[in-house]
């Protein structure tokens, strides 16, 4: 048999299709080999037995036979390309093919996000499209898309290569944080699970840290969103830069005290320098000072299993919530006492006299005078007061008793 017009074509898989012309008893035949290695794992001929399941026929043994005496004459080993270079290859296509085609692509994409807020976790679910709106499924899928410029099919009205600039322009601030975000989640994960080699799970929310929260709200300032509240009730609020309009309530309870209660659709987010407070109609961001005056008073009244909104003060501390709470909150809400006289809490003042006297010219003596209300008393002499004058300090005075003071 005589083998001739020998032709190689190698493949990205590092497979090499060989085909040529073998003459048999006066007759040709075309014979072709798919080689990996140094193994044929496909062979056709034109003969009666080119394709037999049998094994490979006389003529494309003698071209198997022939190639490799071919190639064992040919100096240097033969080159495959490794699976970086067909990486780069394939992703610098992606990315120019995302290029051309969102060239053509209007800015039509919009992106809008619902903010679920459950007790103390803020999270963000992800929507996009034209006119209709598809949720984004795996957020980190879409990030990945977004880097790539791959083609993603959403719906039956809605597929096209990801690139910023397909995006309106109002939603491009949005964007940015988002893809900053998740690859920041995934990065952080991908660190955590390097021994592990499970696989990374679906990403259907974005959890905002307390530092995302502050910037999440800056960038949507002006906006409206929806937000879900931790019993399921959905509502659309504008997100406002003012500080918010509070009220609180003080009522009697009982026969010796005071309830004091906020709104319990109040929503409470807290960021790391922000406090954030939503009613029926706006998501108020306040200012620091008014967060930080605030942030207490709102995250205990918040706190509890059902989140109650109310707390309750006996008659006998009511002087003391008046004047270090209720008084410090007032420059940032409403207190509505109704019938309720809350000046009648307010605390007696507490007011010092001071006698010198001296029997010696070298000395000095001095003798203080408290007085609250009808009641005065030493300092540093009287060890047992009513503990209605001791209201102003939780446990009383502490007494280290002395002669008098000499300067």
């Amino acid at each position: 048999m005589k083998v001739s017009q020998i032709t190689a074509n190698a493949f990205w898989k590092g497979e090499t299709g060989v085909k040529a012309l073998v003459e048999d008893q006066g007759k040709e035949y075309k014979a072709s080999l798919h080689i990996k290695g140094s193994q044929v794992f496909d062979y056709s001929c034109s003969c009666a037995q080119g394709n037999s399941y049998r094994g490979m026929c006389p003529h494309c043994q003698a071209l198997f036979k022939a190639y490799e005496e071919q190639e064992s004459g040919n100096q240097g080993k033969p080159v495959t390309t490794s699976a970086q270079a067909r990486a780069m290859i394939r992703e610098y296509t992606n990315g120019e093919v995302a290029r051309i085609m969102s060239e053509g692509q209007e800015e039509q994409i919009s992106l809008l996000v619902s903010v679920l807020v459950n007790r103390r976790e803020v999270k963000l679910e992800v929507k996009l499209g034209r006119d209709r709106l598809y949720l984004v499924k795996d957020l980190a899928a879409f990030a990945d898309a977004m880097d790539h410029g791959t083609y993603v099919e959403y719906g039956k009205n809605l597929a096209f290569y990801h690139n910023r600039s397909v995006f309106v322009t109002e939603s491009r601030p949005l964007l940015d944080f988002l893809l900053e975000s998740i690859n920041g989640y995934c990065e952080q994960y991908e660190q955590m699970q390097k021994s592990s080699f499970s696989a990374r799970p679906v990403m259907r929310y974005l959890n905002l840290s307390k530092t995302a929260r502050d910037r999440f709200f800056e960038i949507m300032k002006g906006t409206t969103l929806e937000f879900e509240d931790h019993r399921g009730d959905k509502r659309q609020l504008k997100i406002s830069g003012r500080n918010p309009d509070l009220t609180v309530t003080a009522v009697r309870e009982g026969r010796d005290g005071v309830r004091i209660s906020i709104d319990k659709k109040l929503l409470v987010v807290k960021g790391e320098n922000r406090l954030y407070l939503g009613d029926l109609k706006n998501l108020s961001c306040c200012d620091q000072p008014c967060s930080e005056t605030l942030g207490v008073f709102l995250d205990q009244m918040m706190s509890g299993y059902g989140m109650e909104c109310e707390t309750v003060i006996n008659n006998k501390d009511m002087p003391l919530f008046y004047e270090r709470v209720l008084k410090r909150i007032a420059s940032y809400c409403t207190i509505d006492s109704g019938s309720l006289d809350l000046e009648s809490f307010k605390p007696e003042e507490l007011r010092a006299r001071f006698d010198f006297d001296s029997d010696d010219p070298s000395k000095l003596i001095l003798r203080p005078t408290l007085s609250y209300g009808t009641y005065s008393f030493q300092p540093v002499e009287d060890e047992k007061l009513p503990r209605t004058v001791c209201r102003d300090v939780p446990g009383g005075i502490s007494h280290q008793p002395d002669d008098h003071k000499v300067f």
